[in-house]
């Protein structure tokens, strides 16, 4: 039991640091809703039945070494052929999905510059950084066109907001970014550097392809 407590917060730890609150700069860790814990300890389980499978491929396979050699080759390779899992959805990453050369701008620009970004990309959100890529803020097609042509991005960008690292699961995203009401998030490296940024489409078009693969496998 105590073995199932630490792996439940270890799991905990693990999802907790897979998300970041960044104030001009600054971060720290998003606090989750209660509700992921629940699910966090269901995935727990599900995790432990897996190895009760694998432990009984384990068995399998030292029950083979009692036939022949050229049996027990021809046996496993017949097993693995049909037990080997395929990669789903549940197994990608934010850095499968993400945009990676995602476009910046500095907060000291003018917003008459940041319109000119996303009208040129066709983007509707622009991470804004400072001179070491340090994402300090975001700012969306609808900020710049209630704002005047010379204000500066710092007075009317958004500087509190969540991004996710890199090895942050996609299902997990989507819950965030839904919980959240947000439609894009930017990405950060481990050492906290903007390295991409992902939206709802992007996660839209990770599902659609996982199920006509799935259905085709």
């Amino acid at each position: 039991m105590c073995q199932l407590l630490h792996k439940v917060l270890e799991i905990n730890y693990d999802f907790f640091m897979s998300f970041l609150v960044t104030f001009n700069g600054q971060f720290k860790t998003y606090q989750l809703p209660d509700t992921f814990h629940h699910e966090k300890v269901s995935e727990l389980f599900h995790s432990t039945v897996s190895k009760k499978v694998k432990d009984e491929e384990s068995d399998f396979q030292k029950e083979l070494k009692t036939h022949s050699e050229q049996k027990k080759k021809t046996s496993l390779e017949a097993y693995k052929k049909v037990s080997s899992p395929k990669k789903n959805f549940s197994s990608f990453e934010t850095v499968d999905i993400m945009t990676h050369s995602v476009k910046t701008i500095q907060a000291q620009e003018q917003v008459q510059n940041a319109i000119e970004i996303m009208e040129k990309y066709q983007i509707q959100h622009l991470p804004v950084v400072n001179a070491e890529n340090t994402l300090v803020g975001i700012v969306t097609d609808r900020d710049l066109y209630k704002a005047k042509a010379t204000q500066k991005l710092k007075d009317i960008m958004s500087a509190d907001i969540i991004a996710c690292l890199e090895h942050t699961k996609i299902q997990v995203l989507a819950s965030v970014m839904l919980h959240e009401n947000i439609h894009c998030m930017p990405v950060l490296s481990e050492n906290k550097t903007l390295i991409g940024i992902v939206t709802q489409s992007d996660i839209l078009k990770a599902v659609l392809n996982a199920k006509i693969l799935n259905f085709w496998a």
